[in-house]
């Protein structure tokens, strides 16, 4: 089993990975200024993605161009999430060589749309491929490839932890070889229950001395994050931008 990683390897954002040059694991973007997309051209059998963050499925639609469509496997909350992160990239970069992709390419994503829960294994490529709960945001999964002689793991974002939003992962699929997300494996985390009441109690200070608070989020997991510890804790919220979508 040869596998290339076209971006996401050594950086935060585009992530990609190449299974022998059939099965293509996420093709993401990183939100720089202009927006860097994974390297190489690819034609890949099929594509699984693991999540729907923008750094792992942002340029996905840019692979539904002229041609057979390649089938795209995710889980149903992925699926939709990813459709509403294109449309939004088309309003932000639609007109602007920056984006790779249309509105074309959008809608022939949604037809080469295949959905999976997770445990439900299925062909992709000539791989058996099965997905399973990540605990990151709702859909995420990792991603368990066979091709009969070695089970590669690709973990994607995962949660070990409590969130309030999706329940922590549990799945621990045996693989001969496993490709680790790795962006906060040097971080040791202060206590989840320390952090929200920290967050709480500036909330309330800051109001009660007459201020306004403004929680820049990104859309999709942090910004429900949010909303649930406030709900938790009776702190009034209210919501703008694509996490109202």
């Amino acid at each position: 089993m040869d596998v290339q990683f076209l971006g996401g390897a050594g950086e935060i954002g585009r992530s990609a990975v190449l299974v022998d040059d059939r099965l293509l694991l996420d093709y993401g973007m990183a939100s720089e200024s202009p927006p860097q997309y994974p390297v190489g051209d690819v034609d890949p059998e099929a594509v699984v993605v693991s999540h729907g963050h923008l750094d792992h499925v942002g340029a996905v639609p840019a692979l539904m161009g002229a041609g057979d469509l390649p089938p795209v496997h995710w889980t149903p909350p992925t699926r939709d999430l990813a459709v509403t992160l294109a449309e939004d990239t088309l309003k932000l970069h639609g007109s602007t060589p920056r984006c790779p992709f249309t509105e074309t390419d959008v809608r022939r994503l949604t037809q080469a749309s295949r959905t999976h829960g997770y445990g439900e294994t299925f062909e992709a490529a000539g791989y058996e491929v099965t997905l399973y709960n990540a605990g990151h945001i709702p859909g995420s999964a990792h991603v368990l490839v066979d091709d009969g002689e070695t089970r590669l793991l690709y973990t994607g974002d995962f949660h070990t932890g409590r969130q309030r939003l999706v329940e922590a992962t549990t799945a621990r699929p045996e693989a001969d070889a496993v490709i680790c997300e790795s962006t906060y494996s040097d971080v040791t985390h202060e206590a989840r229950e320390s952090v929200e009441q920290q967050f709480v109690e500036s909330i309330r200070q800051t109001v009660w001395q007459g201020g306004t608070v403004v929680v820049p989020a990104f859309a999709i997991g942090r910004t429900q994050e949010v909303m649930l510890v406030c709900a938790a804790h009776d702190v009034d919220c209210y919501l703008d931008g694509l996490a109202s979508a």
